[in-house]
Order: structure tokens, then sequence, then C-alpha cells
């Protein structure tokens, strides 16, 4: 299977992040919004007729991985809620695809909101823990649970993405309380389901051009 150009280079920023960022900080910072900002790039490039609000989503997202970058406790409150408005925009993005819950989907959110209540629990244990972090956890609690009642033209990726992005949320939260090394396993979840995200949008739109193209044709 032919590898796209623009999976390697986004696999490359990555590995910068990780193993260059970590013994310069500058440079980390420099590339702080780079994943979601070449995530943004690609998405304009492939797409047409473009989600407003998954635009706005990544730019708020993007904002975020810059603010966190600074690494210091008041800048990671600060991107807690640019994390926040990040999901809550891109919410209205998985809208059009969900459906009613139904059966073993309910136990989800079910499961989504226990893990939360006790990732909650763990990091507020810490007298100094910054609760903006609920502006991040929440969110990606009902986003989560949207996203595993995807209509079919959606879920894999899309579905795998966000919750491997809910993983992200978890590791920061809880490794940021901790002081545990989870900074790798934080990148690699986020920036995993930050890419499957934006390739599951794009296949979704791509497939609906040639539908479209199909019943022209058909139509002729």
């Amino acid at each position: 299977m032919k590898i796209k150009a623009f999976t390697i280079f986004f696999i490359i920023l990555v590995i910068a992040r990780i193993f260059i960022g970590a013994y310069l900080p500058e440079f980390n910072l420099l590339l702080g919004g780079s994943l979601a900002g070449s995530l943004l790039t690609y998405y304009i490039i492939k797409v047409k007729h473009q989600n407003q609000f998954y635009i706005l989503s990544l730019i708020c997202a993007m904002i975020a991985d810059i603010i966190l970058a600074f690494g210091k406790s008041p800048s990671v409150g600060l991107s807690y809620i640019f994390y926040g408005l990040f999901l809550l925009l891109f919410a209205f993005v998985l809208k059009r695809a969900y459906q009613k819950p139904t059966g073993k989907n309910q136990i989800y959110g079910i499961v989504f909101l226990a893990i939360s209540i006790i990732v909650f629990f763990v990091y507020a244990q810490n007298p100094t823990a910054d609760l903006r972090f609920l502006f991040y956890l929440l969110p990606i609690t009902a986003v989560s649970f949207m996203a595993v009642n995807l209509k079919t033209t959606l879920d894999n990726p899309v579905t795998i993405g966000v919750i491997l992005l809910y993983t992200s949320c978890i590791l920061l939260g809880i490794g940021s309380q901790k002081e545990l090394p989870f900074f790798i396993p934080y990148l690699l979840c986020y920036a995993a389901g930050q890419f499957l995200i934006c390739n599951g949008l794009i296949d979704s739109y791509l497939r609906g051009q040639e539908k479209l193209a199909k019943k022209g044709i058909s139509a002729r």
C-alpha cells in the first residue's frame, strides 16, 4: 500500500516533537502548533466544501498546542480551555453523522462517564490541581460518546481517532499531576487521534463527491 507524502511528513513532525523537542525547548515551542496546523492545511487543500466548524476547531487545537508547549503550570491550565473549545466545535462536526444510541452503545456512554469520574478523582487528589482540566475532560467525554454513535460513513477512523484523543486527555491530566513520564504516549495518542479524524473526514468527503459524480453520469 502506497504511503501518502503527507503521512510521512506528519510522522516526521511527531518524531521531531518527541526527540528534538525534549532536548531543545525552544524547538518544541516552535513546533507547538505544527501538528494541528499541518492537518488544517491538508484539510483545506483536499476538501473543496469545507466544514467551518472543523476549521475553527483545529485552530483552537493549534492554539492549545502552542500554549501547552510552554510547559508551565498556568499555561497548561489555559490550554485545557482551548482544548475544550476545540471539542465543543468538533461536536458540531459530528452532529451531522450522530444517531440516537441504542443497546450496547448506551453502555459505552456509562463507561466513558465512569472512567472520567475516576480520572478526575485521581487528578483532584493533588492540592494544586488546576480544575480547568474539567473544561477538557467534560467535552472529550461527551464527544467520545458521540463518536461511538456515528453512522457508517464516518465511524471507523473518526471513532478511533476520538478515542485516542480521549486517552491522550487522560494521560495529560494524570501525567501533569502525578509527574509521570506520559509525554511520549500522550503525544502519540494525540497526534494519531487528530490524524485519523482529519483523514476520516477527508475520505468521507471524497466518497460523497464520488457518489455525486456517479449520480450525475447516470442521470445523463
